[in-house]
């Protein structure tokens, strides 16, 4: 095969070897370019599908917060507002249902505070996951970005679950009527406020990473909310343990605090 190749080039003229020098050239400039602008639409493609899931977490995080709200007015109408204008690549409109049904029985149904928070902590999370994992906000390559988005779609919403467990689990202590009641509740706190910690040092981790791989700029946006943040949390973390660990009978107080002395 080659050789008979080799026989029909022979063949041709000086003109039409330079004409298939030139197409072959041409062929694999094109060929090139081709790769190159499929990689560049597929760079696009990304970019697009993060603008559209940031637009979307944005939304939801403004409908359910803040939580101190009786109820998100007209939440679930806007939630599949914004499921209609963001998220249809991102294969959220089930979850987008679920977290919308939450919202109308919590606005039928008003609950204090941790209580609506935990009704709609598990379904917000889930939306907000597949947010991420389906806009490739989850793939984020810059390492800057990356922890950015760590902290608003791994971080944040555990902690409102989180915060609204510890709250729920700190007021239970309060409402049980027996000292063996409430020493189960309080241990129930304890393993609450052991998450709460873990998640504390693994936001302050995201935070410290993020500033270390960006530039001033971004350390200047991130510090003030940063601060705030681990200031809310200390304060949260305050008052629910005064509220949980002060309500004790006889010696389980004590037995408590040498629980959490204990390496």
């Amino acid at each position: 095969m080659f050789g008979f190749i080799q026989r029909l080039i022979g063949t041709l003229s000086v003109s039409r070897k330079l004409v298939l020098i030139y197409v072959l050239d041409l062929s694999a400039v094109i060929f090139v370019s081709s790769i190159l602008i499929n990689e560049k639409f597929i760079a696009i493609d990304f970019a697009r599908k993060e603008i559209a899931g940031n637009a979307y977490i944005s939304a939801v995080r403004d409908i359910i917060l803040p939580i101190r709200a009786p109820a998100p007015d007209g939440g679930a109408e806007r939630v599949l507002d914004a499921e209609r204008e963001h998220g249809r690549a991102l294969g959220s409109h089930d979850l987008a249902l679920q977290l919308a049904d939450k919202l109308r029985l919590a606005e039928k149904q008003p609950d204090p505070t941790p209580w609506r928070a935990q009704r709609l902590a598990p379904a917000m999370q889930a939306l907000v996951t597949r947010i991420g994992n389906h806009s490739s906000l989850i793939l984020d390559p810059d390492l800057d970005s990356y922890y950015t988005m760590s902290l608003v779609v791994l971080r944040f919403p555990e902690l409102f679950d989180v915060a609204a467990r510890l709250a729920e689990k700190a007021l239970a202590v309060r409402l049980a009527n027996s000292a063996e009641i409430r020493r189960q509740r309080q241990t129930e706190y304890l393993i609450v406020e052991g998450r709460l910690d873990a998640l504390t040092h693994n936001m302050a981790s995201d935070y410290a990473e993020a500033v270390a791989a960006g530039d001033s700029a971004l350390k200047r946006a991130l510090d003030p909310s940063r601060g705030r943040l681990l200031a809310a949390i200390e304060a949260l973390r305050t008052a629910a343990r005064r509220e949980a660990l002060s309500q004790s009978d006889g010696d389980s107080e004590p037995e408590i605090r040498k629980g959490e002395a204990a390496p």
